[in-house]
């Protein structure tokens, strides 16, 4: 798919890996909608790329927000042939909490109405609006993107909920790959292992977002030591790159590629 050709929805574009996707794009002579729960982020990162970028508020986890955003931006651009699932929150909560009872049940439903669910949405609204966009020499029609974590199969101690929530998403792949080929859209997975973005606590949702530093204090220097090569977390816009090459390469269908250096993550930091 032609870079300059791309009309995209991206969830989780005001911070991270979804801004460095929707900036990158935009480089590229695309066009996006991102969608955030946070509305300062939004305006923020559409003030900053120009006419070529506005940005919706809402709850991913919503269906009814998911068709209304996917059907304007294709109201507004003429057709949607990308959507890249970056939207996403943790739960540091263990089965067993140290004050006593049992992981809350509805802080897992909540993470994974987020994570899986809200990923989902965008995946059924963005094949629907693919199915009627401009095909190209390969009558390719669409690209979508999911964004999982080495979580779904290394997760550590109080991941319980994320990596659930990452393993389901995972696991939609290869289904969505085999359904949506007759359609002519591809899909693909990343899965990153550490990397500097300000992804938040499912507990801090409709807060302030606290903006984290780099490099925090202890994990990840309990971790540097995990790492293969380079020596350091990835970057957002390194994510974006692999994005990118995904979206362009025809090929690339029903894979997911891991972004993280070759470190793996261990039980606990």
């Amino acid at each position: 798919m032609q870079l300059d050709k791309v009309c995209a929805v991206v969830t989780g574009g005001g911070s991270g890996m979804g801004r460095a996707t929707a900036e990158a794009i935009v480089k590229e002579g695309g066009k996006v909608c991102i969608v955030d729960f946070v509305k300062e982020r939004c305006e923020e990162v559409a003030a900053g790329l120009g006419g070529a970028c506005y940005y919706e508020v809402a709850d991913v986890a919503d269906p009814a927000r998911a068709e209304e955003i996917v059907k304007g931006a294709v109201a507004k651009f003429g057709y949607v042939n990308v959507v890249v699932n970056c939207a996403g929150v943790g739960s540091a909560t263990r089965i067993l909490p140290r004050e006593g009872g049992v992981f809350p049940i509805e802080t897992f439903k909540r993470v994974l109405d987020i994570n899986l669910v809200g990923t989902f949405n965008y995946i059924c609204q963005g094949a629907l609006a693919m199915s009627e966009a401009p095909p190209n020499e390969d009558n390719e029609r669409g690209v979508i993107i999911s964004t999982t974590s080495q979580a779904f199969e290394l997760g550590q101690i109080g991941q319980a909920a994320y990596s659930a929530s990452k393993g389901g998403v995972e696991s939609l792949t290869m289904p969505v790959a085999r359904e949506l080929a007759r359609i002519g859209v591809r899909i693909n997975t990343i899965v990153p292992g550490l990397v500097t973005t300000n992804m938040g606590s499912v507990d801090m949702l409709g807060k302030t977002p606290q903006v984290r530093p780099i490099r925090p204090e202890g994990a990840v220097d309990s971790a540097a030591q995990d790492f293969v090569f380079p020596l350091r977390r990835g970057y957002p816009e390194e994510f974006a790159t692999l994005a990118l090459e995904i979206i362009r390469n025809g090929l690339l269908n029903g894979a997911s590629f891991a972004f993280d250096g070759g470190m793996r993550f261990r039980a606990r930091w």
